[in-house]
């Protein structure tokens, strides 16, 4: 592909160097997988165990044809036809331990909370995060409402207000959270437009926003963010 419309704009070498792990090829990660894709990266591991169903095709990067099609090599189909690039397909759940293919971001947008707590648990538990130069980016969507929020395993800061006010590991009274559930695909869009801005702003070691919320309905405005720059965060991407 030729990137000359967006050499100016971003860091191309960082682009396609820089690996990426995405947890869950649904609304979130199916677009998000497209945009980063076009983006310039060229190093992504996609997980989820599911597949396409008639009511993802609305709201997902899914064809007509590919109903009952393993959504991660559905996905893995679609990019290299679109840009080239070949994902490495994982049809299977991950846990948060599995750091084997060394990626320096992590993308979660699996389907409720108590899935994230799960991931974090393996994710601190495998010693490969709390401490290292990685980030996660967990996003979440439902109906109108989308969500991203963002940890810095270098950040205490990060990591302590996404466990106490953004998945709340401690409290073992949550109910699941209807995440995805009554999507519509321009949420799906906007939330991976988020993603794919703040992967940007990593590379491009701009100031990173630790949450980012967003709600179509008149009158509301955006919650407040964390914001801090990478030389903040000691950030050396």
């Amino acid at each position: 592909m030729d990137f000359d419309r967006q050499r100016n704009l971003t860091n191309m070498d960082g682009l396609m160097s820089v690996k990426v792990l995405v947890v869950g090829a649904g609304g979130i990660g199916s677009h998000t997988v497209d945009v980063l894709t076009k983006m310039g990266i060229e190093h992504l591991e996609v997980w989820d165990f599911d597949t396409v169903d008639k009511v993802n095709i609305p709201v997902q990067s899914f064809n007509f044809n590919q109903e009952g099609h393993k959504k991660v090599e559905a996905l893995a189909d679609n990019v290299i036809q679109r840009t080239g690039t070949f994902i490495n397909p994982k049809d299977s759940k991950w846990d948060g331990t599995d750091f084997s293919f060394n990626p320096e971001i992590i993308i979660t947008g699996v389907d409720c909370i108590n899935i994230r707590k799960d991931i974090w648990k393996g994710m601190k538990e495998s010693g490969e995060f709390i401490g290292k130069h990685r980030w996660l980016i967990d996003a979440r969507m439902a109906a109108d409402v989308s969500e991203v929020n963002v940890v810095y395993g270098n950040d205490p800061d990060s990591i302590k207000y996404y466990e106490e006010q953004r998945i709340s590991i401690n409290k073992e009274d949550i109910a699941p959270a209807p995440c995805g559930m009554k999507a519509i695909g321009f949420n799906s869009l906007k939330c991976a437009s988020n993603i794919c801005g703040t992967i940007h702003n990593i590379i491009n070691r701009h100031p990173v926003r630790y949450k980012i919320h967003e709600d179509t309905i008149p009158g509301l405005v955006f919650d407040p963010y964390v914001s801090k720059t990478p030389e903040q965060i000691k950030s050396h991407i």
